[in-house]
């Protein structure tokens, strides 16, 4: 009787982890202490959900009153709908938790609509989007006015 012969074991090819968010987040020390979120990847409608997600992770661990996210290194192809989708996430996992957002986008990626500030600003979010930075921390860590 023959021996069977064992076949040799294929190695396991192991799928390369996909990589992660290209963003920093770090707390600046002023009178009125914020979080720096500096994004350093194209933001689109496949990334938009894992920015995001990561954004929120960080954010969750340093738990600031405000929040400045510099998307200048970072362009931006997202349609009117995915801004929408957008402010709901923010708005949905942050409002009543951060007292104030400021945004820094390239020009070229305002939309003309302008439509992100308002939108979040109604869901109870006071926000700042600009393409000036200093402009965004004036905002930012300015004294808040109390509410009529």
């Amino acid at each position: 009787m023959k021996k069977k012969r064992l076949a040799k074991a294929r190695p396991r090819i192991q799928a390369k982890p996909a990589p992660g968010p290209r963003l920093s987040v770090r707390m600046v020390e002023t009178p009125a202490p914020y979080a720096e979120v500096s994004i350093h990847e194209p933001i689109t409608e496949d990334s938009m959900e894992r920015l995001f997600e990561a954004t929120r992770a960080e954010l969750l661990r340093y738990r600031p009153r405000r929040v400045l996210v510099d998307m200048s290194d970072a362009p931006m192809a997202l349609s009117i709908s995915d801004l929408n989708g957008l402010t709901k996430l923010v708005s949905g996992t942050f409002a009543g938790v951060v007292e104030r957002l400021a945004v820094v986008m390239r020009p070229a990626d305002v939309p003309p609509e302008k439509f992100f500030e308002p939108a979040m600003i109604n869901r109870g979010m006071p926000t700042h989007v600009t393409f000036d930075m200093s402009d965004a921390i004036d905002w930012l860590t300015a004294k808040l006015l109390p509410v009529r």
